[in-house]
Formats: structure tokens, sequence, C-alpha cells
């Protein structure tokens, strides 16, 4: 069974590299990304990351700007 959700240490890992701690909280800052609390503990739901990283911009999209 797939996780439903991951710590930021594993959405870091999850992404493959895409992103860091840092880009995980600037993202989420930016309201781009939930990270979502219980008491102390700080979590990220797999749809939400995976939603997140898919619609990052291409390389197409980059160039063009």
């Amino acid at each position: 069974m797939e996780p439903y959700a991951l710590s930021i240490s594993e959405a870091v890992k999850a992404s493959g590299g895409a992103l860091s701690r840092t880009g995980l909280y600037r993202a989420a800052k930016l309201g781009q990304l939930a990270i979502r609390k219980n008491a102390k503990r700080s979590f990220v739901l797999v749809a939400d990351l995976k939603a997140f990283l898919e619609n990052m911009p291409t390389t197409k999209q980059l160039n063009a700007a």
C-alpha cells in the first residue's frame, strides 16, 4: 500500500532530488504546496506533492519566458 502522507524528509527523497527541504518550505510559504501539521510533526500528502511536481514549469516554458 502506498503511503498517504510523507514526512518532510521523505517528501524530499520522493521528489527524486527535484526539491530540497528549503524548497518545500518555500513552496508552502508561497501557497504552492500544502504542508500539514499534527502537533509538532509536519507532513505532505502524496497527492499534493505529485500535483506540485507535475505543475512545475517545463524547460520549454522557462525558455519562452
